[in-house]
Parts: C-alpha cells; sequence; structure tokens
C-alpha cells in the first residue's frame, strides 16, 4: 500500500473522505475503487509543515481543492496513535492527513487493504475485517464466526437439557400412572 499514488479521491456523506490507492476499477457504484482504499468519517484534518491545509470543516471549494491536490501525491507512510487508534498518513509532498475524531464511541476510518483485508479501529484496539465486495461491506469475520459459533453451541445445550427434562418427565408421568393403576394395568 505504502508508496501507491492516490489515484483518486472524492466526498462521501457528511464529511466523510476516501482515498483511491494505485490502480482503478470500474467497481465501486459512483467513484472507482482502488487498488486500496482509506475511509475517513468524521474529523480529519490535510496538514502543512506549519499549518493546516485544509480539514472536514473546510469549504466545499477548499475541499475540492484540496483533495485534488492529494492526487498528485503518493501515499509514503501510515502510522496509528493514540490509546483510541487515530490515523497518520504521510504524503510524499510534505503533507499529512490526520484524524482526530470528537465524536463517540470510536475513531472512525477504515483502510481496506490490497489482500481483500481492511483495517479499522474498535473499542479501542486495531481489527482486521474480510472484505465482502466492493470497499463499502466488511464483516468481522473471526469475531463474528466465533460468537456465532459459541451461541450455536449453547442452543443445542439448550436443547439437550430440555429433551433430558422432557423426557424425565414422561418417565417419572409414566411411572405414576403404572403405580396408580397397577392392579388394572400390565406396565
Amino acid at each position: 500500500m505504502l508508496d501507491l499514488p492516490v489515484s483518486h479521491a472524492w466526498r462521501g456523506y457528511g464529511s466523510a473522505i476516501f482515498l483511491e490507492l494505485g490502480n482503478l476499477t470500474d467497481e465501486g457504484e459512483n467513484n472507482p475503487n482502488g487498488e486500496a482504499t482509506l475511509m475517513l468519517e468524521f474529523d480529519w484534518r490535510v496538514e502543512k509543515l506549519r499549518s493546516i491545509y485544509f480539514g472536514n470543516t473546510s469549504g466545499n471549494r477548499k475541499i475540492a481543492n484540496g483533495l485534488k491536490r492529494l492526487t498528485q501525491e503518493k501515499l509514503t507512510n501510515v502510522e496509528i496513535e493514540g490509546r483510541l487508534p487515530e490515523l497518520i498518513l504521510t504524503f510524499s509532498g510534505k503533507l499529512w492527513l490526520r484524524t482526530f475524531t470528537l465524536y463517540e464511541p470510536q475513531p472512525q476510518w477504515t483502510i481496506f487493504l490490497p489482500s481483500g483485508k481492511c483495517l479499522s479501529s474498535e473499542q479501542g484496539k486495531i481489527r482486521f475485517y474480510l472484505q465482502l465486495r466492493g470497499n463499502a461491506v466488511a464483516v468481522k469475520n473471526h469475531y463474528l464466526f466465533s460468537v456465532t459459533f459459541i451461541l450455536i453451541l449453547f442452543f443445542i445445550f439448550l436443547l439437550f437439557l430440555i429433551f433430558v427434562f422432557l423426557f424425565f418427565l414422561i418417565f417419572v408421568t409414566v411411572a405414576r400412572i403404572c403405580n396408580l393403576y397397577s392392579p388394572f394395568m400390565d406396565c
């Protein structure tokens, strides 16, 4: 992912931006997909060496011009910092893009990797996901599988307990009936 050029930069809903890196494909709905994609939601800013170039609260024209400028850059470094992981992206033209979420509950960014996996922040930790299609949907593969498997085992165990309890009730009921009516029935 490093040293890939920003081939396409676009705005999503609200203040979200997407940076498509490397060769582009037409798999996206309205925008092409890159070999890797950086999705940054909520709060972010692009910094020059000694000042802020533009950010999510800048005007539409300034953001559009700034994103256009980013398409002339290569991604040279990715850092994750802080107790609640935030991104710092370094570009070849001495520009840095930094996330700094002000809203709860977590930083809102995702890196869609060329391998088909995604990297994101969740509950103060970095999580890997399996990408299903395009760059829009990601599934927490290992976590989802583990929780589902445990729930299935739990329900199977509950069904087993219910079956044993019902069998016991039927057995006790039949035994009582046989004892009650033993002179009249051949049990």
